[in-house]
């Protein structure tokens, strides 16, 4: 049974991480910060190559600090390498995009399933992607597209072109999980401070200061 994951699926079936990353986890709890987020990027040190499932493990362990910035970038850079030949860097993305805004969902299956097995989830959220994207194309156009995100970004920046809103979205793909989350669920879904703080599981402030630094980010772009 794993020592650092024991949940149960809704049938009640007992849940675990596989056990070559229970013994990362637990090798990765003895190194320092640095040293563990330099062996994620090159794949060398004790714990060998870390897998997807470990760097979710110590985000999650270490929300809002350098440590999960630096993880959350190294899984997108796997996810480029699995995706970007072929379908492109803004749908890769908009991928990382779509997987952290369920992770950071706390009441989310998600948060469990992609310890268990990050690629099959990823591929399942993939695939869920490009059928919107699909639908979206043969329901509107891109100039439709863009004058929807035009109306989102136009709270923060009034006067904006088409060209300038397809930038700000590159801006805010760009954005740490947690600003990027609260920025959508406010200004794209329309929640207010303290339904955002429940979902995030922050409080209010944290999420008028993580607003604020995302919408100071997208004035310095």
């Amino acid at each position: 049974m794993s020592t650092f994951l024991r949940v149960s699926d809704p049938q009640g079936t007992a849940l675990s991480h596989p056990d070559r990353v229970e013994r990362q986890i637990e090798m990765g709890n003895d190194l320092d910060g640095e040293r563990f987020i330099t062996g994620a990027k090159s794949g060398e040190g004790p714990l060998g190559f870390v897998l997807e499932e470990t760097l979710i493990f110590f985000a999650f362990q270490h929300p809002e600090t350098s440590l999960e910035f630096e993880l959350v970038k190294v899984l997108f850079n796997r996810l480029c390498a699995r995706f970007r030949g072929r379908y492109g860097l803004e749908l890769c993305q908009e991928l990382n995009q779509d997987i952290w805004l369920m992770l950071l969902q706390p009441s989310s299956t998600a948060r469990l399933w992609a310890q268990l097995c990050f690629w099959r989830f990823a591929f399942h959220r993939f695939k869920n992607l490009l059928k919107k994207k699909r639908r979206a194309t043969k329901a509107c156009s891109l100039d439709s597209e863009l004058g929807v995100r035009w109306r989102v970004l136009k709270s923060i920046s009034p006067g904006l072109s088409p060209d300038e809103v397809v930038y700000l979205r590159e801006v805010m793909l760009s954005l740490p999980p947690y600003q990027c989350a609260a920025f959508q669920l406010r200004h794209e879904c329309g929640f207010s401070l303290s339904e955002i703080g429940a979902m995030l599981k922050r409080d209010v402030r944290t999420v008028r200061r993580l607003l604020k630094s995302a919408e100071r980010h997208f004035r310095s772009s």
